[in-house]
């Protein structure tokens, strides 16, 4: 079950992922909003509203306002963010098996690849369905 998930997770991770301007991920149908830690977060919402105090998200159409999101006379909760799945900074996206994937501005991979990190904290190759979603990174 764990394999799955973590699969599906992944293939989400490679093909619609929302790309934020810190080159993190979020997941098809959220949308990228800094957090206080001036790094990204997802808000688990298509086209949500990023609320001022980094920490919380509104519906598309709503205005954050005192803990809650307002439209018109109706009120409800923050939506709460969700971590990015992916922090990898990389110049091509896995398209191709004829593409290299970079970890960072000198390592990559292979097409067909993904960059994930050893246990030792080094840049890894691993093949894109034998990857494990832990935290922010990517491990094999």
């Amino acid at each position: 079950m764990f394999l799955l998930v973590t699969i599906l997770l992944l293939r989400e991770v490679v093909s619609g992922a929302v790309l934020c301007p810190d080159q993190s991920q979020c997941p098809e149908g959220t949308t990228c909003c800094l957090m206080q830690s001036s790094q990204y977060g997802c808000c688990p919402v298509p086209k949500g509203v990023c609320c001022s105090d980094h920490q919380h998200c509104c519906p598309q159409g709503y205005n954050c306002n005192n803990e809650t999101c307002v439209k018109g006379g109706l009120s409800i909760p923050y939506i709460n963010k969700i971590p990015v799945l992916e922090r990898l900074i990389a110049r091509n996206s896995i398209e191709s098996h004829s593409t290299k994937v970079f970890c960072d501005a000198i390592h990559y991979c292979q097409g067909g690849n993904t960059c994930c990190r050893n246990r030792t904290g080094e840049w890894a190759c691993c093949e894109v369905l034998m990857v494990l979603v832990k935290g922010q990174d990517i491990v094999c």
